[in-house]
């Protein structure tokens, strides 16, 4: 890991004056660009500083007067002479501003450093990094038999909260939440509609999950077989939405579950070799929610296949995964994990050792994978011996069913480790035995197969790394005829493993040693637990929540870790009591186990796994981060079209939103600081216009457009129509923009008349008039006989009390921006049915069949501007949807003009908060 960044201030050369202060503040990752900084782990992402950044002030002229680079903790420090200065951030790629609410300003501020300034904060973020506060995970859910026997309609993915209700102690504690009591669980697939399923990717456009099937002993697939892709809306409807080549389905051909599972190997399914050989593995999307990634298990390629392709969708491409050069045995990749920052993609997988049957052979590899949507490259990252201690000290049964890491049988090795006499068929058969390691007597049947199942990347890049025993998919639960013949068997205890390794040198990782990973220390060796874990202890807290001293490390292989979130959550058996299965948190910053989730408890043979895998691969629907655009009026004394320090704001001044098609969808006011914020959805166009025709503008026209190189502090807006007007350009997901600012100058008088040309002859005509004076020029509209009306409607107020957001003010400014006066002009209000009217400007006529209230002027001179308003009441104590308040006047041999003020449900009035 880098070493801290100290914190520097470098002075330029032009000197500050005595009365000089200090600017200080911090930048931080405001993960859900809220604008707090939020420090509770307990209810999301929390907020950290973030060094490295550059923070300059500037001068009313300009001029930077001191520069400065955040420490790491965000912190920086300025100074800054006398008077108001403006404060930059400068935001590198791949951040991105965070939204300006709750107080928090945008990347350029003005302050008054006439004595000294604290708290001036910056947000930035990571766009694919952003997530809801409480996101809700899902969970694949594993069954015995055919997905049309008696376990058809069993939960196959369930979801509930990240955060579960009530938040659950960490083992050893009181009993933890339950599923079957949360509040938030629901159910979106069923077991006859998806069948076996391990990988899950969500699209965070819509929540939409893909489910991929995956091959598991004991337990059914789809007619579509071991290949497909489901998908599962938020509602709940399933759909085949891809069809692999993934290998044969193998499983029994009778429909009846009793056959899967009972002593008969004539009928029962005795098929485990297909296990991690057939399938889907690791199902994801990306970040940028353009296609599912998902590693076939049978041809052993990457496959992408685009999001919004019309099922079935055929692969877009489909990449062999370089075998990494594995010894004595298969190469078998399984996962696929994304950076959200980076955008890298990470493949996994494990070497084999099935043909040497050698624990010197077994390791796990990770790949980052170049160029995943276009030409994949492959470069190794990491590879982890698998050889290290799992057995822990302590008591015989932890011992008796514990297990290191074993390369995967075949039929040939579980023949030659059989003991003599016995006839092994299946690698959880009780007859093969005990075996002695390290003075240890463990179970034969209890061995444990590695795979990689899982990738997971932290926000300082380290990789989490999830393991999955496939001795859990290989044997069922307590099931006849892999035990004695007087019983049931003996359900194998599964042995995953999560591992931890942080960024080296050179662009590779380094595996977690001892409990520490890159230089945080962790759960370590433990009391009667070590030396267990690579190099003797495991960062993660190993022991299961059920009982601490029992075997350690039931991991079923899935991972979640949602950016800025202080856990990691994990997929085990036994988390509160013997036989069950569900979640476990673990700390980030010290590997210990925050809380728990009891999902199920295994009741008999049929109705789960008991202490093998009964669980899949998890993910959650985070959603997109929204975009913001904005940020000042000000007037532009000099007229130069930049903004400089000691120019005032235009406050208490409407700014309307427009669609692409010209539509206005929505109006805000400007705040004291003369700024505005509006939300914008994701990849759409707008454009942002401000009315010349409102009191805090009269006299002013539009300031130049571009002016300078600096786009934070240049003038957008074009007058159009008695408008500035600034087009604004799609923008992607996340990506927040401040700059689209609007300055107004003073109008320059007319040019004087050119001097007639003296004749070259003496005239023998009578002498011309004299020239025609020049006509006025006017702030706004272009000046027409046709349409010289400038008309502006806009929200004033709700009023709060009692009757809170139900009185609603309107305003209404008229102004002749043509060279004539205009005679006998009406202004009419046309109130929609919700809206009473309690008052309006004197003179007012009121006509309640027609719900109008209507002035009549006998004239409007050139410039003339007249302000109206009528104070109305909502009938209703709730608006549901938009409400449109429209306005037209009209005058004698003119155009009518029309404005309107759209009002939205459940806010107040639309006034920048930030």
């Amino acid at each position: 890991m880098s070493a801290p960044v100290a914190a520097v201030a470098v002075v330029f050369a032009c000197a500050l004056p005595a009365g000089a202060a200090t600017v200080s503040g911090s930048v931080f990752n405001d993960y859900d660009t809220n604008g707090l900084r939020d420090t509770d782990p307990d209810s999301g992402a929390v907020d950290v500083g973030v060094g490295g950044l550059t923070v300059r002030a500037l001068t009313g002229t300009g001029a930077v007067a001191d520069t400065a680079t955040t420490a790491a903790d965000g912190s920086y420090a300025l100074r800054a002479p006398d008077g108001r200065v403006r404060i930059e951030l400068t935001v590198p790629s791949p951040w991105q501003p965070t939204r300006q609410l709750n107080g928090l300003r945008s990347d350029e501020q003005f302050v008054d450093a006439s004595s000294v300034v604290r708290g001036a904060d910056f947000g930035v973020h990571h766009p694919h990094e952003w997530s809801f506060d409480a996101p809700e995970v899902y969970l694949p859910m594993q069954w015995a038999g055919p997905t049309d026997a008696r376990n058809t309609g069993a939960d196959a993915i369930r979801a509930l909260s990240y955060f579960t209700t009530p938040l659950g102690d960490a083992p050893p504690g009181p009993p933890p939440p339950l599923w079957s009591n949360q509040p938030s669980r629901r159910v979106l697939a069923r077991f006859g509609e998806v069948g076996t399923i391990f990988g899950l990717g969500v699209d965070q456009r819509g929540g939409a999950l893909y489910a991929g099937a995956y091959y598991k002993r004991y337990t059914g697939l789809t007619p579509a077989g071991a290949g497909a892709i489901h998908r599962v809306t938020q509602g709940g409807a399933v759909s085949l939405w891809a069809d692999l080549q993934a290998g044969a389905d193998a499983h029994p051909t009778s429909r009846a579950i009793d056959d899967w599972t009972g002593p008969a190997p004539a009928n029962r399914d005795m098929q485990w070799e297909p296990v991690g050989k057939r399938g889907l593995g690791s199902v994801e999307v990306d970040p940028q929610n353009r296609n599912v990634y998902t590693v076939n298990l049978f041809d052993k390629q990457l496959y992408r296949l685009p999001l919004d392709a019309t099922p079935p969708v055929r692969p877009a491409a489909a990449t062999p995964i370089p075998d990494p050069g594995c010894q004595g045995g298969e190469w078998r990749p399984f996962s696929v994990g994304f950076d959200r920052v980076s955008g890298a993609a990470y493949v996994g997988g494990v070497c084999a050792a099935d043909a040497s049957q050698s624990t010197a052979d077994l390791r796990a590899v990770v790949y980052r994978v170049g160029d995943p949507a276009g030409s994949p490259s492959f470069t190794q990252v990491l590879s982890v011996p698998l050889a290290y201690e799992r057995i822990p000290v302590g008591a015989v049964s932890t011992q008796f069913f514990s297990s290191r890491w074993q390369p995967w049988p075949t039929p040939a090795s579980l023949a030659a480790q059989a003991p003599r006499g016995a006839t092994v068929l299946t690698p959880s058969d009780t007859t093969r035995g005990t075996r002695v390691v390290n003075g240890a007597t463990t179970s034969v049947q209890d061995e444990s197969y590695p795979q990689l199942t899982a990738i997971s990347v932290l926000g300082d890049g380290s990789l989490q790394l999830g393991f999955r025993d496939l001795m859990g998919d290989m044997s069922g639960n307590t099931l006849s005829g892999e035990g004695p013949p007087s019983g049931n068997g003996i359900s194998p205890t599964i042995q995953g493993d999560l591992l931890r390794a942080s960024p080296a040198a050179g662009g590779g990782f380094e595996l977690e040693s001892g409990g520490v990973v890159g230089g945080v220390r962790g759960f370590g060796a433990g009391t009667n637990y070590g030396p267990i874990g690579p190099r003797g202890g495991y960062f993660y807290d190993p022991r299961p929540g059920a009982a601490p001293t029992s075997q350690p490390t039931e991991y079923q292989g899935g991972l979640l870790q949602l950016p800025g979130f202080r856990d990691v959550l994990t997929t085990q058996t036994d988390v509160d009591i013997s036989n069950d299965n569900g979640l476990l948190w673990y700390d980030n910053a010290d590997g210990i186990r925050t809380r728990r989730l009891r999902n199920y408890v295994t009741q008999g043979p049929n109705e789960g796994f008991g202490k093998a895998n009964g669980l899949g691969d998890l993910d959650a629907y985070s959603g997109r981060a929204p975009v913001q655009i904005g940020n000042r009026l000000w007037y532009d004394v000099d007229s130069d079209g930049l903004q400089d320090a000691g120019e005032s704001s235009v406050a208490d001044t409407v700014v309307e939103l427009l669609d692409d098609s010209g539509v206005v969808i929505d109006n805000t006011t400007t705040d004291s600081s003369g700024e505005y914020v509006f939300a914008i959805g994701p990849d759409t166009p707008y454009s942002v216009r401000v009315p010349l025709a409102q009191s805090s503008l009269d006299g002013w026209a539009v300031t130049q457009a571009f002016a300078g190189s600096n786009p934070r502090i240049d003038s957008n807006g074009v007058e159009r129509d008695g408008r500035s007007v600034a087009s604004v350009a799609a923008h992607p997901v996340g990506h927040n923009d401040h700059s689209y600012d609007f300055g107004f100058d003073r109008p320059r008088p007319p040019r004087p008349p050119e001097p007639p040309q003296p004749p070259l002859e003496p005239p023998v005509e009578p002498p011309l008039a004299p020239p025609a004076p020049p006509q006025p020029q006017y702030a706004g509209a272009e000046p027409s006989p046709n349409a010289p009306m400038v008309l502006v409607k806009y929200l004033v107020r709700r009023t709060a009390g009692r009757v809170t957001l139900r009185r609603l003010q309107f305003a209404m400014v008229i102004r002749n921006a043509g060279p004539q006066t205009v005679s006998r002009v009406r202004l009419c209000d046309n109130l929609p049915r919700l809206l009473d009217v309690l008052g309006a400007t004197r003179l007012a006529r009121r006509f309640p069949r027609a719900r109008q209230v209507c002035w009549n002027l006998a004239s409007l001179t050139s410039g003339q501007a007249r302000t109206f308003n009528v104070l109305t009441q909502l009938r209703r104590r709730v608006l549901l949807g938009l409400l449109v308040n429209r306005a037209r006047a009209i005058a004698q041999r003119v155009r009518p003009a029309h404005a309107r003020a759209v009002v939205r449900p459940r806010s107040a009035a639309p006034r920048v908060t930030g």
